[in-house]
Parts: C-alpha cells; structure tokens; sequence
C-alpha cells in the first residue's frame, strides 16, 4: 500500500505543478499533499486509486475557484466567472479577465481528462460530475454576493448554502466516478445528486460548522471584530447550538454510511 500512495502522490505531484503554474494565480492555495492525506482518508482502499487521483484532482482545482470568489476576484468578475462555468463551453474564456483565462481553459481541458479515464460503459457519469461543478460555482457566487452586499444571512440561510459550498458533495461524486460499476451504477449517482442526500449533507456540515467555529477564533478574536463576516457571525451567534447540530450530524453520518454501503453493493 506505501508503493500505491508514494506512486500516486508522484504522479499527481506532477500534474499539480503543471496546473499550477499554468494557471499562475499566486493567491490560491498550493497543498496538493494535503490534499492527497484528504483522499487517503475518505477513500483508503488499495483496489480504488482511480477515485482518489479523481478527488484529489478536483479537490485542487476547485481550490483555485474556491480563492478567486473568496478573496480576490470583483463582483464584476466572479458573475463573469460563473457565467462561463455555466456554459460549459470553451468560447466563453472570451468572456474573462485575462488572468483567470488559463484557470477555465485547465478546468475543461482536465475535465476532458477525467472522461477520458472512464470505460466506454461509464461515459455517462461527466453530465453528473459537470453539474456538480457548475453547482459548486454557483454556491461560491452567493457567498461572494452575500459578502458584496454585507447581508448578514439568518442561520437557516447559512447553513443551507454553507453546507453545500464545502464542496464535500460534489467532491463525494467526483470521487464516485473512480469505482466501478458494481458500486458506482447509474441509480447512485441519481441518489447522489441534486437533492443532497441526508448522509452527504450532514458530512458537509459538520465540515462547515468546524470550519467556521476554528476560523472565527483564529480569524476573528472578540477585540478585533469590527465588521465580522456574515456566516462567522451566525456561527458566533449560535455556537451552542452548532455543537448540538454536529453532535446529532456524526450519529446520522455513523448511521447512514453502512446502509449507504449496502446499497450501493446491493444495486451492483
């Protein structure tokens, strides 16, 4: 298993410094071994190295979509941004600031990649994984609208979309897309998109909810709150009832997986 890991941790090594300096935007995360411990974890089974580069791979390109919105990018250009993601079409680079011209051209042309690696028989998952992407974009662009007009979302508001911009759905496809058919049939991939089932969901808030509990501490200490981001003040405001939410969350997670398991096995 060490030579599997140290062979796959190479390769996407590789691959990693490629995108990344094509890409060149300076002010995205660069942790792609950080982001290979990730895959390991969610999926450490020797027979299924396909659906961890799969992950592992999205998880770093979503990263750089993920900081544009967040932290760098306009109003103006994040709509712009979205807009081209949800075409899906590589005319639409036309549409971009130069500088986030490479980040959609090596988005479609990786994508392009994944399909590449899937059989004849399982072409049919990329409709799944492309809407899955094009969601993520569209959660990033609330988030970043949210910021623009300082609206300061209720909690129900937060979680709904929080959740869901953790990226841990789409990813928990992405990554269903590298097993194979006795697992990975059409009728999952149904159940596993939109709406979210209960057991994707809960995963990603409890993600999101630690997240922001951490964060609010290291980012945002009481004496230095001045205008504190909206979703860090829902989860200011309803700590207590955040550490509730997680708790009954890992229950319905432990719950959920194995029948999930099973069904998956069953339907193969």
């Amino acid at each position: 298993m060490r030579s599997i890991h140290l062979r796959e941790l190479k390769a996407l090594s590789l691959w990693w410094r490629d995108v990344y300096n094509a890409v060149n935007l300076k002010y995205c995360r660069d942790r792609m071994v950080e982001v290979y411990l990730w895959s390991c974890g969610m999926i450490p089974e020797e027979e299924h190295s396909r659906a961890r580069l799969l992950f592992a791979k999205t998880f770093g390109i979503v990263s750089f979509l993920d900081d544009t919105f967040d932290v760098h990018a306009t109003i103006e250009e994040c709509h712009s941004l979205n807009e081209a993601f949800q075409r899906w079409d590589e005319s639409a680079v036309s549409a971009l600031p130069e500088y986030l011209c490479m980040l959609y051209i090596k988005t479609l042309s990786n994508f392009k990649e994944f399909e590449d690696l899937l059989e004849p028989q399982e072409k049919y998952r990329m409709s799944y994984a492309k809407k899955a992407y094009q969601l993520q974009s569209e959660y990033y662009m609330q988030e970043a609208q949210w910021t623009n007009d300082k609206y300061e979302p209720s909690f129900e508001e937060h979680v709904e979309l929080s959740g869901m911009s953790t990226g841990l759905p789409m990813l928990n496809l992405m990554a269903l897309m590298g097993y194979d058919g006795t697992i990975a049939t059409q009728e999952v991939f149904e159940w596993m998109s939109v709406p979210v089932p209960d057991a994707v969901r809960a995963g990603a808030l409890i993600g999101r909810f630690l997240n922001d509990i951490s964060s609010y501490k290291v980012y945002f200490p009481p004496k230095r709150v001045e205008h504190p981001r909206p979703l860090h003040t829902a989860t200011k405001l309803h700590s207590s009832l955040l550490k509730k939410e997680i708790s009954f969350m890992r229950l319905t997670a432990s719950v959920c997986r194995p029948i999930y398991t099973r069904s998956c096995r069953g339907r193969g």
